[in-house]
């Protein structure tokens, strides 16, 4: 048994950053109130940055 995850887990944050069009995605930092991931786009290097919430909503691209 494992308890559910209540803010935005890691991979689920890399998952809606690669649905979003980015390659080569890593996780970056991970905070109590933010999740960063980075990785390539068409135009090189890009950083998304996810809300710790459930959902993990986009803070900034």
């Amino acid at each position: 048994y494992r308890p559910p995850m209540r803010g935005c887990s890691p991979m689920e944050a890399v998952r809606k950053a690669r649905w979003s069009g980015l390659r080569d995605v890593r996780i970056t930092a991970v905070t109590p109130r933010r999740v960063v991931v980075t990785g390539r786009d068409r135009r090189g290097l890009d950083r998304m940055t996810f809300a710790n919430v459930r959902g993990c909503p986009l803070i900034r691209r």
